[in-house]
């Protein structure tokens, strides 16, 4: 079967995410949102994603969410980059500019780096801190039939700095509904790549080097056979090991509106 976007579609959703990371008995991340948001798809040349914000609850004060946010398939990297980073920056300034005092200089040096100076940093970021995981993966224009493999996503996890991959196998075909399972795992390749890269060396954790430790996921995602569109996801990831005193746990939900 061949899944096509319909065209001039959009979609609402509605997201949970909750995520904590701890290393070495402390902890690196500790989030919880909720938020509603639109979808808009387009395919031509290449497969182009827009989020925009609609609403957003979290427990971080004067906490920042770019809107709208386009993003591009590099099918060659099996990467998403974001196109619009110019009109971010200018949301960027505005939320600095805002929230600037003596005590935050350095956060928000920091994070202007990541989002504007270092290459996918924003990207990364982004994908690894929110709940829009489950659309990055290509189903459309692939002859597909139950027990196809789809490769999703390609991307460096933060904070832990593990470069992980999704891959999706089609467990259910009907003529309304698509069911995809997904699978994370350690993106060998790349981490091979990144720990030879000096700048990495300065950075990189002992886990990186013995690769101790494990990764559980389980994600379930099904599309509208009709419209392209993603109608429902569950995304859960586990990262542990005791020797390396890691302990990642994230649990993300989409739906539509």
């Amino acid at each position: 079967m061949l899944i096509s976007i319909k065209p001039g579609s959009q979609e609402l959703y509605r997201s949970e995410y909750a995520k904590q990371t701890f290393y070495k008995n402390g902890k690196l991340s500790d989030l919880k949102s909720q938020n509603s948001f639109s979808l808009n798809l387009h395919q031509e040349e290449k497969l182009q994603m827009t989020f925009t914000s609609k609403d957003s609850t979290d427990d971080t004060l004067s906490s920042l969410t770019f809107s709208p946010v386009q993003f591009e398939l590099d099918e060659k990297k099996n990467t998403f980059e974001i196109t619009n980073k110019k009109f971010l920056k200018v949301q960027w300034n505005k939320f600095k500019e805002k929230n600037r005092s003596g005590k935050n200089n350095t956060f928000l040096f920091l994070y202007e780096k990541l989002y504007f100076k270092m290459q996918s940093g924003m990207e990364y970021d982004l994908l690894s801190n929110g709940s829009h995981l489950s659309f990055f993966v290509n189903i459309y224009n692939k002859d597909l039939e139950i027990g196809t493999v789809i490769d999703g996503m390609s991307w460096v996890h933060t904070p832990l700095g593990l470069p992980l991959k999704i891959e999706y196998a089609v467990e259910l075909i009907t003529e309304v509904e698509l069911a995809l399972r997904g699978t994370v795992s350690l993106d060998e390749e790349t981490l091979t790549k990144l720990i030879a890269d000096k700048q990495f060396q300065q950075k990189a954790k002992p886990y990186h080097y013995t690769k101790n430790f494990s990764i559980t996921s389980d994600i379930k995602s099904i599309y509208d056979v009709r419209t392209g569109y993603l109608k429902f996801s569950k995304f859960s990831l586990k990262i542990l090991s005791a020797e390396e005193e890691i302990n990642e746990q994230i649990d993300s939900s989409v739906s539509f509106l």
